[in-house]
């Protein structure tokens, strides 16, 4: 066939989205002509487009190949900087959208079945870290392909700052289950690169830090004097402290931000006192603290966020008891946490425990929850515990996937034991009121 008929049945196939077509035409030019260009690009590139979950590394790897070459020919055979701009920026939108693509259905692979152990092990687990890291390296190959070829050409080369920081921003808000190895050492990298185009990129977050570190260096004493002088626990304000290990939230405060407790090492019980205005408790407002074992809720709360304890491997103890408003617990707020206590609310309700919020934890045998209006599917997902009592009125369907025996009960119903205190209470009154008559004085 003809080069330029299959140039054009290439084009007409990829207009149509039609990728075995695309694939077999666009390789046949290439067999003609190595160096074009956008055979080289799009041979590959419906290949990717069209990937099956076990092979989305491999060809995210091959296409990351395809676009070094690409953006060489590029260089070597487009002379305009216009058409090249104009291709690069087209190649750019290709690649941006088919990554994520590929990213939201390798994550939507991965939340289907992570935790369903039997399923999910470690081979999985880092087959699932690495396409995430060969579709991020597919944006960090772009952009270093363009910085190098286009090195002289301030225009063409700015394009590469585009790719990085979608890389960047990809790889700082990865899921922590699927976080890559590497990615402290590939975010300082990248943050100096982009920063070549774009000098204030991260500057704030850097700034951050700087106040971070420089947090560390005070005693606990002038921490909380600094405390007083503010209604708001900002984020990394206990950061990396080892001398705090009871803290209770001063009545004053209300608001917590997201790390205000970040790796406090020594941190065994955080009370929220009675009357306390914080009314929402973010994400990772409790993480790494890897002490931590119980947690006293109180005042007016009104929400706990997804993920707001993360990675607090010693808490066994949730105390909702001085709760004084109805809250929802969000996704996955105490996931994979061992918890064995919930001591649950006596003057509210629980209106939603959201799926994955106790995920693997570790519940007492026969756990009665009270004052819970709805339990989502999945909330104890691998819980371990051999019966709980739930509310014949609150909705649990699969909440607790593990457990065979959950069993309903009516919560205004009197048990055994309320029964015997009724009893008890009962005969008090009549002793003391026995006791009342004899005791009268005799008139004379």
């Amino acid at each position: 066939m003809d080069i330029s008929n299959a140039l054009t049945l290439a084009r007409r196939a990829k207009e149509n989205n039609d990728a075995d077509n695309a694939i077999k035409y666009y390789e046949m030019v290439l067999l003609e002509n190595a160096n074009d260009w956008e055979a080289s690009f799009y041979s590959q590139y419906f290949k990717a487009m069209q990937t099956s979950i076990a092979d989305i590394s491999y060809n995210a790897v091959q296409l990351s190949k395809a676009v070094k070459d690409t953006i060489r020919l590029i260089k070597e055979n487009v002379e305009s900087d216009d058409k090249r701009f104009e291709i690069i920026s087209q190649i750019l939108k290709e690649i941006n959208t088919l990554s994520s693509a590929l990213s939201r259905i390798a994550e939507e692979y991965a939340s289907k079945y992570r935790f369903k152990r039997d399923l999910w092990g470690e081979d999985e687990m880092a087959k699932d870290i690495d396409r995430q890291n060969q579709i991020e390296n597919l944006l960090l190959a772009l952009g270093d392909a363009i910085d190098v070829n286009f090195a002289d050409n301030e225009k063409l080369c700015s394009i590469a700052e585009i790719p990085w920081s979608l890389a960047y921003e990809r790889i700082e808000k990865r899921s922590p289950f699927c976080s890559r190895f590497d990615a402290d050492e590939v975010l300082a990298e990248y943050k100096e690169k982009i920063r070549k185009y774009d000098p204030d990129f991260k500057q704030k977050e850097d700034e951050e830090e700087r106040i971070r570190l420089a947090n560390q260096e005070k005693t606990l004493e002038e921490k909380m004097a600094e405390l007083k002088e503010t209604d708001t626990i900002v984020k990394n304000f206990f950061d990396g402290r080892d001398d705090l290990v009871e803290f209770t939230i001063p009545d004053h405060i209300k608001y917590i931000e997201s790390g205000a407790f970040t790796c406090c090492e020594g941190l065994k019980t955080i009370i929220f006192p009675k009357g306390c205005q914080i009314e929402e408790i973010p994400s990772n407002a409790f993480q790494l603290c890897e002490n931590l074992e119980k947690i006293v809720f109180a005042g007016s709360l009104k929400k706990i966020a997804s993920r707001a304890v993360l990675s607090c491997k010693q808490l066994k103890t949730l105390d909702f008891s001085g709760v004084e408003t109805d809250f929802e617990i969000g996704e996955s707020a105490f996931a994979g946490i061992a918890i064995k206590e919930i001591i649950f609310p006596t003057q509210c309700q629980i209106t939603k425990i959201a799926k994955y919020a106790f995920m693997s934890c570790n519940l007492q045998d026969n756990t009665k929850f009270s004052n819970v209006k709805y339990i989502s599917g999945d909330a104890f997902m691998n819980a371990s515990c051999s019966s709980v009592f739930v509310p014949k009125d609150c909705p649990c369907h699969d909440a607790f996937p593990k457990i065979c025996n959950v069993k309903a009960y009516n919560p205004n119903a009197m048990t055994f034991d309320d029964i015997v205190n009724k009893v008890k209470e009962i005969a008090k009154k009549v002793i003391d009121k026995i006791k009342g008559l004899f005791s009268k004085p005799k008139l004379k």
